[in-house]
């Protein structure tokens, strides 16, 4: 069931995952004493380079932009402090063909990353295009609601709840 995290609680709003789903997680690879998921970042702003090396400790770190000019979204990337080099993967709806919040967009960043799309924490600012990733199972971490000088210890609880 997807996760939402709102009002800087960083608490999912739902039920962790049923017993079930949570024995077929246990055989995916492990990074550290966490499961391991990926955690996607969309827009760069203060605090990002912390956010992004924080995400790290965590998982694979991925980038999903509705970009719809080719190259645009590595353009910007050399004109901010991050870099490709920043992220395990960077999809864009111009180069997948789908745009957030299509459950396809999400599907194709976690196949490129090589987890289950379930299993993506999303980080963004837009809940009616990034929050998708909740359709998908995800969980959603809302910028707007949570600084990003808050991720760290947000990543800890929701990723301990899995």
């Amino acid at each position: 069931m997807p996760r939402r995290v709102r009002k800087s609680r960083c608490q999912p709003t739902s039920a962790p995952p049923s017993p079930a789903a949570a024995s077929t997680r246990r055989t995916t690879p492990r990074v550290g004493r966490l499961s391991r998921r990926s955690i996607l970042a969309s827009t760069p702003a203060r605090g990002a380079v912390e956010a992004v090396a924080a995400a790290h400790e965590y998982g694979l770190v991925g980038l999903l932009s509705n970009c719809s000019v080719p190259e645009l979204v590595g353009r910007t990337l050399i004109r901010s402090a991050l870099s490709r080099d920043s992220f395990d993967q960077i999809v864009s709806s111009v180069a997948c063909g789908w745009r957030k919040p299509d459950r396809r967009a999400f599907e194709t960043v976690a196949r490129q990353l090589a987890v289950p799309v379930d299993r993506l924490v999303y980080v963004g600012d837009t809940p009616a295009t990034d929050g998708g990733i909740e359709a998908c199972g995800g969980t959603f971490i809302d910028v707007t609601d949570t600084p990003l000088s808050r991720l760290p210890d947000c990543l800890n609880e929701v990723c301990r709840t899995v």
